[in-house]
């Protein structure tokens, strides 16, 4: 699969993920590596979107508190780390 331009991933992100809970006053939210197990989606690539358009997202005054990434091996949350340092 070839990676998703990052504005388009972004806004793929931002609507079917976060808008819908936020919209229904949920505080927290958890997020997985999406597609990065057996779809073959780059892990860094999937953590810098994710990361970043969550970063964007909670800006914007809501009832969310938390969010969870959600990493199957320690390499992945090696890569979540490294976005969230990069992000602040």
């Amino acid at each position: 699969m070839p990676p998703i331009p990052p504005s388009w991933a972004a806004v793929a992100w931002t609507v079917p993920f976060i808008a819908p809970p936020v919209e229904r006053g949920l505080t927290s939210i958890a997020f997985p590596g999406i597609s990065t197990g057996v779809y073959g989606y780059p892990v860094r690539l999937a953590a810098q979107t994710a990361v970043e358009t969550v970063s964007q997202f909670v800006q914007i005054p809501s009832t969310l508190c938390e969010v969870v990434f959600c990493c199957f091996s320690a390499g992945d949350y090696a890569v979540y780390q490294e976005s969230l340092a990069q992000t602040r």
